[in-house]
């Protein structure tokens, strides 16, 4: 696997590249899947839970898969970057008062003390 070289990668970084990996993985199943099966039970899920929407708010979940993409790029190039973007990401984890909070203040914690330390340039 691509992680299991990179020592200089902290386990914090690994997790959040598995994470994005994963998110991206399925935001851009969801488009595929969206145009392959127009009936298929991925459109119905879809669409019970969002609302009906055309065929240009598929293409969102095309543009967030991406956006995990970069995003991964530039977490295994150690990109400043990509730390901004990842947190920015996880902002929405303050809002679900107490583990969100928790979550996201730990995890934001720890990437401060990552960059303070000089692994991001």
């Amino acid at each position: 696997m691509f992680l299991r070289d990179s020592g200089k990668i902290s386990l914090l970084i690994k997790a959040l590249i598995l994470l994005d990996l994963f998110i991206a993985i399925v935001q851009m199943s969801v488009f595929i899947l969206y145009f392959t099966f127009p009936d298929s039970s991925i459109v119905q899920l879809a669409s019970r839970y969002t609302g009906p929407f055309e065929s240009g708010g598929a293409f969102v979940f095309l543009i967030s898969g991406v956006i995990f993409l970069v995003i991964v790029r530039g977490l295994l190039k150690n990109k400043h970057w990509a730390l901004l973007l990842q947190v920015f990401l996880f902002l929405p984890l303050v809002g679900s008062f107490p583990i969100g909070t928790f979550l996201f203040l730990l995890i934001a914690y720890r990437l401060w003390k990552l960059e303070k330390s000089g692994h991001f340039s």
